[in-house]
C-alpha cells in the first residue's frame, strides 16, 4: 500500500475526515511541486473543501507541514527504526551475498512506498536546523540499518573481508544510497526493486571480498 507509514499516522489522529484530507493533498502537492510553490488554494482545491475550511485548523502552510512531519517523527519513525534492526539481525543463516540482496529489497520496497512522505521530511531536514541530526540518525537508520553485529558476523564467516568496520559501512551506505535518493529527492520516480538488489547483492559482495 503506498505511504502507508502517511496513513497510519491519519489513522492515529484525532482529526475529522476533510482534514485528513487535506494533509493528504499537501502530501501529495509538496513532494510534487515543493513546500514554497504550493499555495493554500491548490490545496484546497485538490483536497475538495473551500480555504476556509483549510485555514480554520491549520493557520499557515507551515502548520499543516509541521502536522504531517512532527507525528511521523515521533510515533511511526521509532517503530520503523526497531523494526528494520529486527529485520537485520533475523535472518543470518544465509550466504552474505543473498542477505544483502534480501536487506535491499525490504529498504528500497519501503522507499518506493513512501517515497512522497519521505520525499518531504528530507526536504524539510534540508531547510529547517530544529533536530536536524536526531531526525537525520533515525531515517538514517531506518532505510539503511545497524549492520555492525552483522558485518563482524560474516567476518567470522570469511564472507566479508577483515577490514575496519566503519570502512565498510562507507561501502554499504554508499551503494545503497546510490539507489535511495534520487527517488527521496524526486530525481527518479521509483527503484526497480528486483534490479536495484540484486546490483546491490552483487556490488557490495565483490567489494566486500576482495
Amino acid at each position: 500500500m503506498n505511504e502507508y507509514l502517511f496513513e497510519n499516522v491519519l489513522e492515529k489522529l484525532d482529526v475529522t475526515k476533510k482534514q485528513k484530507d487535506v494533509l493528504r493533498a499537501s502530501l501529495d502537492l509538496f513532494s510534487g511541486k515543493g513546500f514554497e510553490e504550493t499555495t493554500t488554494k491548490d490545496i484546497s482545491t485538490l483536497a475538495g473543501v473551500s480555504e476556509g475550511t483549510v485555514y480554520k485548523v491549520y493557520k499557515t502552510k507551515q502548520a499543516i507541514l509541521d502536522a504531517i512531519i512532527a507525528p511521523f517523527i515521533k510515533q511511526e519513525l521509532p517503530e520503523m527504526v526497531d523494526d528494520v534492526k529486527d529485520l537485520i539481525n533475523s535472518e543470518r543463516n544465509i550466504p552474505v551475498k543473498e542477505y544483502f540482496r534480501m536487506i535491499a529489497a525490504d529498504r528500497f520496497k519501503l522507499i518506493n512506498d513512501n517515497k512522497k512522505l519521505l520525499r518531504v521530511v528530507i526536504r524539510s531536514m534540508l531547510i529547517e536546523n530544529t533536530a536536524k541530526e536526531i531526525i537525520t540518525e533515525r531515517i538514517f537508520k531506518m532505510i539503511f540499518g545497524d549492520f555492525n553485529n552483522v558485518i563482524k558476523y560474516y567476518q567470522d564467516q570469511g564472507e566479508i573481508e577483515k577490514k575496519p568496520v566503519t570502512e565498510i559501512l562507507h561501502v554499504i551506505v554508499g551503494i545503497i544510497a546510490s539507489y535511495a535518493f534520487p527517488v527521496i529527492l524526486g530525481i527518479e520516480n521509483k527503484i526497480n526493486v528486483e534490479e536495484a538488489a540484486n546490483n546491490v547483492s552483487h556490488y557490495l559482495t565483490k567489494a566486500l571480498k576482495d
